[in-house]
């Protein structure tokens, strides 16, 4: 059964969380060398959050001072209703994986992202972040103030989609590197050896509505 995680990230120094839920998965599937962002379509996700299902737990309505959680007409919305937090689910361990989500935003305010490698327990997380005006980022959170860090600043694309309009977002990580995609492009590709594996999700921050479709995950070997 998937466990619902909701926390309130102070990007400064508060969180208030719940544990990730591990996941049995099965094999990891066989890729080419050459990885895409997506995977062929015989190729099944060893991981899929679904949001069409209301008596999923991850589905039950909730409300809390950092944000709203629901499922509605097949999307998993967050509201984030503090600027300077974040409102999230975070599910599973993955080491190296493609992570493959479509969100977007519920009016013209806020950003969204995804989580990746996160832990709730000693709490922090990679956070690949879309605002509506066509840019990304790409950050390190730690609950250790002094480990935090913007590894990626906001850097304008032509391969996000602005306003209120779906973007898929990807994230590729392969030991210490993470590759991030919008719509399968390329958006930029570091090494960074903070966090080698932990929970993914998505994410709505600075006061957004995010509403997201579909979050998958294939693992590589």
């Amino acid at each position: 059964m998937k466990k619902l995680a909701l926390f309130s990230i102070v990007l400064v120094l508060v969180l208030v969380g719940c544990q990730p839920q591990p996941v049995t998965n099965s094999a990891a599937p066989t890729f080419a060398v050459t990885l895409a962002a997506t995977p062929g379509s015989d190729v099944k996700p060893s991981f899929e959050m679904s949001f069409n299902d209301p008596s999923d737990p991850i589905c039950q309505p909730g409300s809390y001072d950092f944000g709203d959680f629901s499922c509605q007409g097949g999307e998993y919305h967050e509201v984030n209703k503090e600027n300077g937090s974040i409102a999230g689910t975070c599910e599973g361990t993955f080491k190296n994986f493609i992570l493959q989500a479509q969100i977007r935003l519920v009016g013209n305010n806020g950003a969204y992202g995804v989580e990746f490698r996160g832990n709730n327990d000693t709490p922090h997380f990679y956070i690949f972040m879309i605002h509506p005006d066509g840019k990304y980022q790409l950050i390190k959170w730690d609950q250790i103030q002094s480990n935090n860090a913007t590894l990626i600043p906001w850097t304008a694309s032509p391969a996000i989609k602005q306003g209120e309009a779906a973007n898929v977002l990807q994230v590729i990580a392969q030991e210490t590197r993470l590759t991030l995609f919008a719509n399968n492009q390329q958006l930029a590709s570091i090494t960074d050896a903070s966090y080698p594996e932990g929970c993914v999700g998505p994410v709505a921050l600075e006061e957004g509505h995010a509403a997201s479709s579909t979050v998958k995950v294939w693992e590589l070997p």
